[in-house]
């Protein structure tokens, strides 16, 4: 990125959109870093035109959240290089959804109570997945025997509409737990 015009000092802030777009794509490859305030059309030292110190790494990580979808968390790295300030917006993989927790987002679908008319929230950052369904569990499954209780689902239809269309696996199989940390 180009160092802003002295009568343009939101520039970066502006880019906020361009920014979420990158830190999205490295999301869903192998991750990665975006270097700002570093000419890519140049080398060495003169390459580093530097971001100004005005502009706040915590508004530009916020306005990354706001502006992905689902909203992505990211880690900036604020250093300096040669005098001149430089971010680092790193960007860990994201999740393949149809795989990630076996079926957390089918079983969000399939499972929830059609009773509230909020939406299922699909929320992730580079390290957690969080999937709400609306409604209270089914009664007898809680979040202690949540893998591990025979499923009930509250619509019979729908689960066989699911399985057919091989969205979900049989009835009663429930979900795969979480890897453990590594």
């Amino acid at each position: 990125m180009k160092r802003p015009a002295s009568n343009d000092r939101d520039l970066l802030r502006a880019a906020a959109a361009d920014l979420a777009e990158a830190a999205a794509c490295l999301a869903n490859g192998r991750g990665g870093t975006v270097v700002v305030g570093v000419r890519d059309d140049m080398h060495g030292p003169e390459a580093i035109v530097g971001v100004p110190r005005d502009i706040d790494v915590d508004d530009i990580r916020r306005r990354i959240w706001q502006l992905t979808s689902p909203p992505l968390v990211v880690d900036i790295e604020d250093r300096t290089v040669h005098d001149r300030r430089v971010l680092l917006i790193v960007v860990e993989t994201g999740f393949d959804l149809v795989r990630v927790n076996g079926m957390a987002l089918v079983n969000a679908v399939a499972h929830r109570d059609y009773r509230h008319p909020e939406p299922v929230v699909v929320e992730h950052s580079p390290s957690r997945l969080v999937v709400t369904s609306p409604g209270d569990l089914v009664f007898g499954v809680t979040e202690d025997n949540l893998l591990t209780h025979v499923s009930k689902p509250r619509n019979r239809c729908l689960i066989e509409a699911l399985r057919v269309l091989r969205l979900a696996e049989r009835a009663g199989t429930g979900v795969d737990p979480p890897p453990p940390p590594k």
